[in-house]
C-alpha cells in the first residue's frame, strides 16, 4: 500500500460521509414533499441523485425499437469535450463528492478514445463516480477499448443496456424515409434526454 493509498483510507475511516456531502444530502431532504419523506426513501438520506450528460454523442450505430434516439441522431454533432466537461462541473454541485454520473446519449462508445478517455478522466479529477452507458458491442469489436477506459480514464463502473435481439444499423434506418427523419428527428430534440423500464438507452 502506498503512502498516498493509506492517507486516503485514514481520511475515509476519520470522515466516511464529507461535511460537503452531508450538507448536501440536508438540502436534498429538506427538499422533498413532507408525503415522501419515508423510511424507505434513501434520497437526502443514503443518496443526492444520480446525474447524465447529454449532448456528449448523440450517434448511435444501433435502431433498438425502444430506442429514444431518432433516425436523424446520426447527423446530430457533438458537443465537444470541453462543454461535456462542464456539464460535469454543474453537476458536481448537488450531486457532491463521489456523485454518480452517467455517461451517456447516444453511443458514448464512438467517441474518439482520447475524448472519451477526457471526459471520464475529467469526472474523476472533480470528485465524481463515472458510469459508461453503452450497447456494449464496442468492446467487442475492439477488445482493447474497455481495459483503456479503466487504465487511462479510471473508469470503474459500466452499464450494458438492453438491446433488440434483431438489431438493425442506424445507418440502413437513416435511409428508410425523409418524412420519418424529419419526425423523429423533431421528437428527438424535443425529449433529448430519456429513461425507460429496461435502463438508460444512451
Amino acid at each position: 500500500m502506498t503512502l498516498g493509498s493509506l492517507t486516503s483510507a485514514l481520511g475515509f475511516l476519520r470522515e466516511p460521509v464529507p461535511a460537503e456531502k452531508r450538507a448536501i444530502l440536508r438540502r436534498r431532504w429538506d427538499a422533498l414533499a413532507p408525503g415522501v419523506r419515508g423510511r424507505t426513501q434513501g434520497l437526502g438520506r443514503q443518496s443526492t441523485g444520480c446525474g447524465a450528460t447529454v449532448g456528449a454523442h448523440p450517434r448511435c450505430d444501433f435502431a433498438c425499437t425502444s430506442c429514444y434516439l431518432g433516425t436523424d441522431a446520426n447527423l446530430a454533432t457533438p458537443l465537444g469535450v470541453d462543454e461535456v466537461c462542464r456539464q460535469l462541473d454543474r453537476l458536481r454541485l448537488p450531486l457532491g463528492p463521489k456523485g454518480n454520473v452517467q455517461i451517456t446519449d447516444g453511443e458514448v462508445t464512438l467517441l474518439p478514445r482520447p475524448d472519451l478517455i477526457a471526459i471520464l478522466r475529467h469526472a474523476r479529477q472533480i470528485g465524481l463516480i463515472p458510469m459508461l452507458m453503452t450497447h456494449g458491442d464496442s468492446f467487442r469489436t475492439d477488445a482493447s477499448l474497455l481495459p483503456a477506459l479503466v487504465r487511462d480514464g479510471g473508469l470503474m463502473e459500466v452499464a450494458i443496456v438492453e438491446v433488440d435481439v434483431e438489431r438493425v444499423s442506424r445507418r440502413t434506418a437513416i435511409a428508410r424515409s425523409s418524412a420519418t427523419r424529419r419526425t423523429t428527428g423533431a421528437l428527438t430534440r424535443a425529449s433529448p434526454h430519456s429513461f425507460g423500464s429496461g435502463g438508460r438507452r444512451g
